[in-house]
């Protein structure tokens, strides 16, 4: 898997300071394996058009690119200009990059996508938000296409490693975001399975770890046609 160069990623830490991790010498194994598992359903064939959901500082668009013939990236945050000379720099020419909240409002991108790809991004949307923006995703795509989606499972021990990142951040990274267990992950799989499963069909599961204790599960879904949603 190809990443970004971190010098290239001039991101605030105030907003995001998860893009980081990716190249630290204790986080970066768990935080590319996860990013590895989502992007492996893409291998089977080069896709089209591809959405990203939630792109952040860009970490997931080199790979993207590659496995792509266009890429559009959309995020809410106003520091997409960054993510943007993170791509010149980078020279990546394939992927747009547009400002936009799929979960409150419709896209339209001219013609439809061949897959959505959303990293580490669902269990920040509070329950009451999860199934218009879903609802969106699936009209975004175009038919027999598929929804990629990765989350953190739910548990006691997830709930633990968050909240010893939370004490970490604290201690050691004063301008970082201040991340929240409560407030920044307020869904999980119970929340977040059902809402995918009113307009998709899971295909495909992969865990990271596939036995105990499983972390995170990224989810290969394919569009429903209207009738059967």
């Amino acid at each position: 898997m190809k990443l970004p160069l971190e010098k290239n990623l001039v991101f605030p830490l105030d907003i995001d300071s998860t893009p980081h991790l990716y190249y630290s010498s204790f986080f970066s194994w768990l935080y590319k394996k996860k990013l590895t598992l989502l992007l492996s359903f893409l291998d089977s064939g080069k896709p089209g058009r591809v959405l990203e959901v939630g792109c952040g500082a860009g970490v997931a668009l080199k790979e993207l690119s590659i496995k792509s013939v266009e890429v559009l990236a959309i995020d809410v945050h106003p520091h997409l200009e960054n993510v943007k000379e993170m791509l010149r720099k980078e020279g990546i020419t394939n992927v747009c990059l547009l400002g936009h909240d799929i979960f409150s409002a419709v896209i339209n991108a001219g013609q439809g996508f061949d897959f959505i790809f959303t990293s580490s991004v669902l269990e920040h949307i509070p329950q009451s938000r999860l199934y218009s923006g879903i609802k969106n995703m699936h009209g975004a795509l175009n038919a027999d296409a598929y929804l990629l989606a990765g989350f953190p499972l739910k548990s006691s021990l997830m709930d633990a490693l968050f909240s010893l990142y939370e004490k970490c951040l604290r201690k050691f990274k004063k301008d970082a975001y201040k991340f929240t267990l409560k407030d920044d992950h307020p869904s999980g799989q119970d929340e977040i399975i059902p809402a995918i499963e009113k307009y998709f069909t899971i295909e495909q599961e992969k865990f990271l770890f596939p036995v105990w204790p499983k972390l995170y599960i990224c989810l290969k879904c394919k569009k429903r046609s209207p009738n059967e949603s």
